[in-house]
């Protein structure tokens, strides 16, 4: 039903990998065909093309995937190290949960390899290789806990599917690799390093990388590998950074200093605006708080005015770098739709002071009558966010025109600076039918990865999941 067929070809490889006797092998076999059947609704959906549960989620932050075969049916993975953040990944999910996704695309390549098998009646095996390009051990987005992970993935792989690997290739690797490479053998099984070689090849995003890596003249592989390996093959959505992701917002960090604020502002510019949002704390804890100034007068005039239909139809991306007080930063924009433009915003940091003069508290009571505020909940104000949570999601419905000011308060911690990563998305209400219509065929996925008010009634409740 899982769509592995149990026979003589897949007992090949449990003899090939254990030279210690039937009995051995057999053993292995029994645990495999148990691990198979405790997780059969998941397997079989695997079969009939689905995805595991989390891998949305998690390819967000770990990001790996399949790039071509080489010329024997072998399949190429590929990890960019650079690219993943570890830290966001293992504070949001716990080292099992991370080590059974890792296992599960070991599933995904042993499916590639047994197909190939049969098709080519010999053994296929996988070939993984790993890109250290942009990789620290030393900076926000390494966490030791994901070689726990990958640990107890390799272990239960050399179980479940024996004679899945070749060779694992590092490539673009960094001058210290070699405290990688040992901090990778305290906890990686002996025959995972022993398949493990490193390639000479460098900056391999600038130039061919087939003159300097053995590997890729031995298998003449340039197809099967990506550009910014060398290789001449297209680039998989998975390993394609978030910024140049047509479909995807990407997150953005930002470091508060102890004793400070970091403040995004945005300009809410049609009723009934929703605003989603997701944020990590890397450390400890701090607290975030929104509210909404309605506009006014000839602002609200003025921002009325400027609507169009066009506006309407977008999405709105925000992201926040930290830098001088009065700073304001240029925001990148991606398209969601072709048929969607971004509309620019902007985004400060700003100490307490200027906190108080932005809200108006320092502008006397005659200001603070103008200007009401109504804070969002969660009434809990301020909303604490705790490393341990992970991401925590939210969304809310502004029925206002205005301005919506999201802070992240770091001022009661004396010492320590924290990073904060979050998106933040708002999404105009539907203006026609024509919008509607849009809203009804596109909704179910959007709503897949938006946290949403269950109904009017939750509409000034944050969602925290």
């Amino acid at each position: 039903a899982d769509g592995v067929q149990v026979d003589d070809v897949f007992l090949l490889r449990f003899l090939l990998s254990n030279k210690k006797g039937v009995d051995v092998a057999a053993d292995k076999v029994r645990a495999a065909l148990q691990w198979r059947k405790d997780n059969a609704e998941l397997l079989t959906a695997l079969a009939e093309g689905g995805r595991h549960p989390l891998e949305a989620e998690m390819s967000r932050f770990l990001f790996s995937g399949v790039t071509g075969a080489l010329g024997g049916g072998e399949p190429v993975s590929v990890v960019r190290m650079g690219l993943s953040d570890f830290r966001m990944l293992m504070n949001t999910w716990s080292v099992d949960e991370v080590a059974e996704y890792l296992l599960f695309e070991k599933e995904r390549m042993f499916r590639v390899c047994d197909a190939e098998t049969r098709k080519r009646q010999r053994v296929v095996k996988s070939i993984t290789v790993i890109d250290f390009a942009g990789f620290t051990m030393f900076g926000s987005k390494f966490d030791n806990r994901f070689f726990n992970a990958l640990s107890a993935s390799s272990k239960s792989s050399s179980t479940l599917f024996p004679q899945l690997q070749i060779k694992t290739v590092a490539i673009n690797t960094p001058s210290y690799y070699a405290m990688v490479h040992k901090s990778l053998s305290a906890v990686m099984p002996k025959s995972s390093m022993e398949k493990m070689v490193m390639c000479p090849a460098k900056k391999t995003d600038t130039k061919n990388a087939m003159a300097e890596c053995p590997f890729m003249r031995q298998f003449q592989g340039g197809t099967a590998f990506p550009p910014f390996l060398g290789g001449t093959g297209p680039t998989p959505r998975e390993l394609t950074p978030p910024e140049e992701r047509e479909d995807e917002l990407p997150f953005d960090t930002v470091r508060i200093t102890s004793r400070s604020y970091a403040v995004v502002e945005l300009l809410i510019d049609h009723r009934d605006t929703m605003v989603e949002f997701e944020v990590l704390v890397d450390q400890y804890h701090l607290y975030m708080r929104a509210e909404v100034m309605p506009l006014k007068g000839d602002e609200l005039a003025s921002v009325l005015a400027s609507q169009t239909k066009q506006i309407s139809k977008t999405f709105t991306g925000l992201s926040i770098r930290s830098g001088d007080d009065e700073d304001r930063v240029k925001i990148e924009m991606h398209k969601k739709k072709k048929r969607r433009r971004w509309k620019p915003r902007a985004a400060r940091t700003l100490d307490p002071r200027q906190l108080k003069l932005l809200l108006g508290s320092s502008s006397g009571a005659a200001a603070n009558r103008d200007n009401k505020r109504m804070s969002l909940n969660p009434q809990m104000a301020p909303l604490k966010l705790q490393a341990r949570d992970g991401l925590v999601k939210g969304a809310w419905r502004i029925p206002v025109i205005g301005r919506l000011i999201i802070t992240f308060d770091n001022t009661f911690s004396r010492m320590r600076s924290k990073h904060v990563t979050f998106r933040i998305v708002s999404v105009p209400p539907p203006e026609d039918e024509e919008e509607q219509s849009w809203w009804d065929a596109n909704w179910p996925a959007f709503a897949s990865q938006a946290k949403w008010p269950a109904s009017a009634d939750d509409e000034w409740t944050c969602v925290v999941s």
